[in-house]
């Protein structure tokens, strides 16, 4: 039994070179778009996570100020947070890679 697929003029392709480039060409812009998207997305992640750390730093000077004795559970749990927003930003990068 014959195939039904007609031979292009192509080598059976269907697809000239010029289509091939063109897609090639719209691949790489997807490409383009899809890296910009995700350096967009580590960008703002890390400059959300920079505001976090700093707002965490601003909250504990007021709190050590306004009970000393307290100061090093208060750097205590503030590293300990902001040990695991890097975590959390690492991994985040790394996936979306």
């Amino acid at each position: 039994m014959k195939s039904s697929r007609a031979v292009g003029l192509y080598g059976g392709r269907g697809i000239s070179p010029a289509a091939r480039t063109v897609r090639t060409i719209q691949g790489v812009e997807d490409d383009t778009y899809v890296n910009r998207a995700v350096m967009h997305a580590k960008a703002v992640t890390a400059e959300h996570a920079i505001g976090e750390v700093s707002y965490l730093h601003a909250i504990g000077a007021q709190y050590k100020a306004a009970n000393p004795e307290a100061a090093a559970a208060i750097d205590l749990i503030i590293g300990t947070t902001v040990t695991g927003i890097a975590r959390s930003v690492s991994i985040f990068n790394a996936e979306i890679d």
